[in-house]
């Protein structure tokens, strides 16, 4: 254990407060950063107590690496690493929950909240695996917790690039924790991503039973278990665990890779289907409806025996199939583990209300038309007096429309809330929030809260197209109105995709650049593009960034394109060409975000704000700061303005009334600031 405790202690830009973690090799601190006043969670490394420091720094610098590339809700970010008094550093978010195995050692999880966390680290891992990315020590101190207790996966030291030949452990050596070690790791072969599959089993044992799987009083014994003998069944442990989740458990931790679950994400959905109720069928449901009812302004009638037809479905809305299957949120979340004659008496009960009740005064049978495929502007969905009546008509006293937000938290996100709710308030349309807290399960819930609630329309900012798709599909299967942002393409059901001209977004900047090139630097000057090759509509605005450029300044020499979009990739990618010796003049950043990270490695080369023409977009309250002050950034364009929010509100204002209109709506970009148009 280390015995040297460094608080108080200046290492790098940061002043050491306490130590809050410690290990066989690093220590982790609660640390300030003057310069952005803000608190930080600081790993350290101390070079001289460790054997083969060349192979430490590579190790540290990987994890550093890999884990700022990694942009994900549920894992930890990366802020910064170097080296500094003979320690290697890496500063990270600080959260304030500590960690899961603090949460295990002074509590029962119960099964929602153990539930709830796994399918956070679950999809932060399954993220991981898909770039290649393997973990190799998962266990409940590397999951951290936030005042809210939503996990987040942290400590890639550890992980492996799948794709990377180059070794940094020995042949045989075991690398990570015992208790949560695959048994293949323990025996030191090759692994790959079902290693974490097996510690991600152990995990959730541990959580829903309240002990891991196998406890031993040496590190050998534990060895010896986790290779050699079966799990222990979990109902031993906790009676009332239901035989589907066993089963998950039991699959997880198979000493044979090839018998686990392939995915995180397939043991997420077994998880998720196990948790549902045995029952799979409810007899008679379909048969026990009247024999025919118009609903008004739901667009579907009832037929004799045969349940629902139409864009609505009573069964489907009370969590029933038309052939009397449940629908799984509903298993999940409505019916589990109630008697089939209880669920059959609640389904019949509320879908005979809902059938008798209806919307109130609704619009009979308007159905809107979608041009699938089309692109148009805001203009071509703007609301007429007419539709507005209707689509008042049509959500009645009790509808209203549900905006699912990615989160609360960003200065973005909040203002597109306000102005949504002040353009339905201006046409006097009911307006709800839901929070998704960016987590896909989390808007898989809140989408289905709306819908529950009574809404008869949804904007849903998607936080991951594939995650949702079954439940968007439902809702616009039911006849809701939809629209849809954050989205590259249409979906295959009937939704409003509201979007910005990426390539204009690029390409405005991109050419206000060239005109400071020609005017500046007499049309000759070494130019950097941060790009994020992950996301094809960035690619697009880093095209229109390239090609704005070079229609205005010719001669201007593109060095590359380098991963950006987040501070610390930014950052990385421009000090890797600093500290090449790269000379640059002029970095065009897809973003904001990007062009701060930018700035911060000219800043530690010592480089001089003047020297060099920096543009992103966003035009967020720091960029147009540093404009202001003319500190490296020249120009910045906002995305859209109030545009997005109002075409919106009118496209669902025209699905309300049944009117038509294109499938994707494209909001061109809004303003560009530079310093002649930004005021003090």
């Amino acid at each position: 254990m280390l015995s040297v405790n460094r608080s108080g202690e200046q290492i790098g830009p940061y002043l050491v407060r306490e130590r809050i973690g410690q290990g066989g090799m690093a220590e982790v601190y609660r640390a300030y950063q003057p310069s952005v006043r803000r608190e930080v969670a600081l790993k350290i490394i101390p070079l001289e107590s460790a054997t083969g420091q060349t192979v430490l720094q590579e190790r540290f610098k990987q994890e550093a690496e890999v884990v700022a590339a990694l942009e994900h809700p549920h894992i930890l970010p990366v802020i910064d690493y170097g080296i500094s008094d003979q320690v290697l550093y890496i500063a990270m978010r600080y959260v304030r929950g500590g960690t899961l195995r603090d949460l295990l050692e002074q509590q029962p999880l119960g099964q929602e909240l153990a539930v709830r966390l796994f399918g956070q680290i679950a999809q932060a891992l399954g993220y991981a695996h898909r770039r290649a990315v393997i973990h190799r020590d998962l266990k409940p101190s590397n999951i951290l917790l936030d005042d809210e207790k939503n996990a987040y996966l942290a400590d890639f030291g550890l992980a492996k690039m799948l794709s990377d030949v180059s070794q940094l452990t020995l042949t045989g050596a075991v690398v990570g924790t015992p208790a949560y070690m695959a048994p293949e790791q323990l025996r030191g072969d090759p692994v790959d991503h079902r290693a974490d599959i097996y510690s991600l089993g152990v995990i959730l044992y541990h959580m829903l039973v309240g002990r891991p799987p196998f406890e031993g009083p040496t590190a050998f014994s534990l060895i010896y278990q986790h290779i050699e003998k079966a799990p222990p069944p979990p109902h031993e442990f906790n009676p009332d665990l239901l035989p589907g989740v066993e089963h998950v458990l039991l699959q997880a931790l198979q000493k044979a890779p090839a018998d686990r679950f392939d995915t995180a994400e397939q043991m997420a959905q077994a998880l998720t289907e196990a948790l549902m109720p045995g029952l799979e069928r409810l007899p008679g449901v379909a048969s026990a409806l009247p024999d025919r009812v118009l609903v008004p302004g739901a667009g579907f009638t009832l037929a004799p025996g045969a349940g629902l037809t139409g864009r609505k479905s009573v069964l489907q809305e009370m969590g029933v199939r038309e052939d009397g299957r449940l629908l799984p949120w509903h298993r999940g979340l409505l019916l589990r583990q109630w008697p089939a004659f209880v669920v059959m008496a609640i389904a019949l009960a509320l879908g005979l209300w809902y059938i008798l009740s209806g919307p109130t005064g609704a619009a009979p049978g308007l159905r809107a038309t979608l041009l699938a495929g089309q692109a148009g502007t805001p203009e071509d969905v703007v609301a007429s007096e007419a539709e507005v009546a209707l689509a008042r008509q049509a959500l009645g006293s009790t509808g209203f429309i549900g905006y699912v937000i990615c989160n609360q938290t960003s200065e973005f996100f909040a203002t597109m809330a306000r102005r949504l709710s002040d353009a339905s308030a201006a046409h006097g349309l009911a307006f709800r929030v839901y929070d998704a807290q960016t987590d896909a399960n989390e808007e898989i819930i809140q989408i289905e809260r709306a819908r529950t609630d009574g809404a008869r329309a949804l904007i849903v900012c998607v936080v991951d197209s594939e995650a949702v798709s079954r439940t968007l599909r439902s809702a616009a299967e039911d006849g809701l109105a939809l629209v849809l942002h954050n989205m590259d393409e249409p979906p295959p059901y009937p939704a409003v995709v509201i979007t910005h001209d990426d390539y204009a977004l690029g390409q405005i900047p991109g050419r206000y650049a060239g005109q400071l090139v020609q005017e500046e630097l007499h049309g000759h000057a070494e130019v950097v593009i941060l790009d994020f090759p992950d996301l094809p509509s960035i690619v697009r605005r880093a095209d229109g960034l390239e090609d704005g450029l070079l229609a205005v300044a010719p001669e201007a020499h593109i060095i590359g394109r380098y991963r950006g979009g987040t501070i610390a990739l930014a950052r990385q990618s421009v000090s890797r060409l600093l500290a090449d010796g790269v000379a640059i003049d002029v970095i065009l950043s897809i973003n904001d975000a990007g062009a701060y990270g930018a700035i911060a490695a000219l800043e530690q080369a010592g480089i001089a704000p003047s020297a060099v023409i920096v543009t992103g977009v966003d035009a967020e309250a720091v960029a147009l700061q540093h404009i202001r002050q003319g500190y490296f950034m020249r120009a910045t364009v906002a995305v859209a303005g109030e545009r997005i929010p109002a075409a919106s509100i009118n496209a669902i204002v025209k699905q309300l009334a049944g009117g038509t209109l294109p499938q994707i709506i494209v909001v061109p970009p809004g303003d560009l600031f530079t310093a002649e148009t930004v005021s003090d």
